[in-house]
């Protein structure tokens, strides 16, 4: 079974705390983060699932994160867009 986590359409500092307890509650060997409605993310929400990602593919699960073109804008900015997109963004 895999866990769905469906990001807000704003991820500030101020949104970090409820974006944890999201992705601590997604169990199972695959995790699916869609973040297609995502506007903004700040660098500390980028930084919370960057290492969601790296601890869950750590462990052997399967982590597909879909994104808006303003998330992927985002992240890359911030230099976290391999980190959270893995092996999906190898260009």
């Amino acid at each position: 079974m895999s866990a769905e986590i469906v990001l807000a359409e704003r991820l500030p500092s101020s949104a970090v705390e409820d974006m944890r307890r999201s992705l601590r509650a997604a169990t199972g060997p695959a995790a699916r983060i869609d973040g297609r409605h995502v506007r903004s993310i700040g660098a500390r929400a980028a930084e919370t699932l960057a290492r969601f990602a790296a601890a869950a593919r750590g462990e052997g699960r399967s982590v597909t994160v879909r994104v808006s073109r303003d998330m992927e804008d985002d992240l890359r900015i911030l230099g976290l867009a391999a980190a959270v997109l893995g092996e999906e963004i190898a260009q």
